[in-house]
This record gives structure tokens, sequence and C-alpha cells, in this order.
């Protein structure tokens, strides 16, 4: 809103710089991260996609980190949660799909006939035409999520006095199937170890009704 302060400044450019922008962020939670597991390693990393900085800022830097430590390049995978009435990767690359892991509910048909924003954002209708290529080819799996999944995740941080956003319920949601689930990546393992992102404070603007 400052002019001023717009001077010398790029604003609302997240679309298509917000990854670099974050990519020191990455760097420094994935060597956090690695001092607390190591070798044990990290087999998820999973976080909604928008405009695709999470993914290149986030998760990419991670998934390097690790690679430059262990070398063998097998782990961490970078996991997509994705509604189910957006299935906008999930569409496009079938393959990539988690199986056993798309969502029965079918509910949520009836309740959003048309993109939830409210949990995906406005921006979410396609998948941004400014993400790179060779970043959306870094994107091993994606795993669908439902209304009822994120909702009942946000109402369990609510009971803890936790406050969270709609996404980030839905993060956690498939973070946590994940990590109950047997490891795809280490057959025999009956737990998985997975990172994923809170954005912000559940904010007031977010009950309004569509």
């Amino acid at each position: 809103r400052d002019s001023e302060f717009r001077k010398n400044k790029v604003c609302l450019r997240h679309a298509k710089y917000g990854g670099k922008a974050h990519y020191a962020l990455g760097r420094e939670i994935a060597e956090q991260c690695y001092k607390k597991i190591g070798r044990l390693g990290l087999d998820y990393i999973v976080s909604c996609l928008g405009a695709g900085s999470t993914l290149e800022g986030i998760q990419i830097p991670i998934k390097d980190y690790f690679k430059e430590r262990d070398g063998d390049g097998v782990k961490p995978k970078i996991v997509i949660a994705e509604h189910v009435c957006s299935p906008l990767f999930a569409a496009q690359y079938p393959q990539r799909v988690l199986a056993g892991e798309k969502s029965g509910d079918k509910s949520v048909k009836q309740t959003y006939p048309v993109i939830p924003h409210d949990v995906i954002g406005p921006h979410f209708d396609e998948i941004n035409t400014l993400l790179a290529q060779s970043s959306i080819d870094r994107i091993d799996y994606v795993v669908q999520y439902a209304d009822s999944e994120w909702r009942q995740m946000q109402e369990k941080f609510l009971s803890f006095g936790i406050s969270v956003g709609n996404s980030s319920a839905a993060n956690v949601a498939v973070a946590a199937s994940l990590s109950m689930r047997e490891s795809i990546i280490t057959p025999g393992i009956h737990s998985s170890s997975v990172l994923t992102i809170i954005f912000e404070p559940y904010r007031s603007f977010y009950t309004r009704a569509w």
C-alpha cells in the first residue's frame, strides 16, 4: 500500500519468484531436520501446491539436501496434497497418484459444485503456467484428500488450542495418513517419516460461506 516501500521491490510475484526466495529457508529446514533424523531418513515431504513456491522453495531444496548428504537420491519423496474437487495433477499425472490414498468421500462433490477456493485459494483453477516443468517433474506422488479429512484435522488442532489454516490442515491430514502406512520406499517398515508445512494461523475470513 505504501508507494515508497514499493519503489525498489517487486510485489506479488510469488507465483514466479517465490521458490527462489524461499530456497535458502528450505535448505535451513533440511539441515535442522537432518540433524534430528540423519540417515534414518525422511520418507515424504507433503504440501499443497498452488503458486508452486513451496514446491520450489521448501520441498525441492529439502530433497536436494538429503541427496547431497546421503548420495542415494532414493528419498525423501515429494508429495502433493490435492483436493478431490480440483484433481489438476491427479488428472494430468494419474500414474503418480498413490494407490490406496485416493479418498472415498464422494459427499464433497455435493458440498462443492465448483472448486473449493476456501481451501486451495482462488488462483488454483489450473496448474500455474509460471511453474517450471522441471519443478513439476520433481513431484513423486499425488495424494487426494476430501473435506472431511481437513475439517477433522483442523478440529483436532483446535482441541489442543492450536489454530491452523484450511490448507495447512489438509497438509497435516495427508501427512498423517502417510505416516501411518507402510513405507513404500523401504518395504517392511510399518510407518513412515513425514515432514509437512503449516503456513499461517486460521483467519476469521475463512469461515465465510461461499
